[in-house]
């Protein structure tokens, strides 16, 4: 995975279908492993260079918040964006802004599991 040139230094990994995926780290690439094949494959980089930022997936969907971003003079800032990555077109999106500039936090989806009351 990492090399002496690229680094995934605060990425976080999620998993996505049956797929493990590891997003960004001081980089905008995103890859895939595939645990059956033993094979990473490379996916539609996000938009910017991002590290300390928050990643889950909901409905075969991957979600990053926040973080910190790479500007093009090489400069840190701190982001509020929150963008979709869906594996079905291989393409980010952006879905608008949190209310406030997050980094250093995790993210967590929670399903709702049904279930029956039993009635006596």
């Amino acid at each position: 995975m990492e090399t002496r040139m690229i680094k995934n230094v605060c990425a976080p990994a999620v998993v996505l279908g049956q797929r493990i995926v590891i997003v960004g780290g001081y980089t905008r690439r995103i890859l895939a492993y595939d645990p059956q094949t033993n094979k990473f494959a490379k996916c539609a980089d996000m938009k910017d260079r991002k590290m300390h930022h928050g990643a889950t997936v909901m409905g075969n969907k991957l979600y990053v918040t926040g973080g910190r971003r790479l500007t093009t003079d090489c400069s840190i800032e701190d982001s509020a964006s929150f963008d979709c990555y869906d594996p079905e077109t291989d393409t980010w999106t952006s879905q608008g802004q949190l209310p406030h500039k997050l980094f250093d936090h995790a993210c967590l989806t929670l399903q709702c599991i049904p279930h029956m009351s039993i009635h006596s």
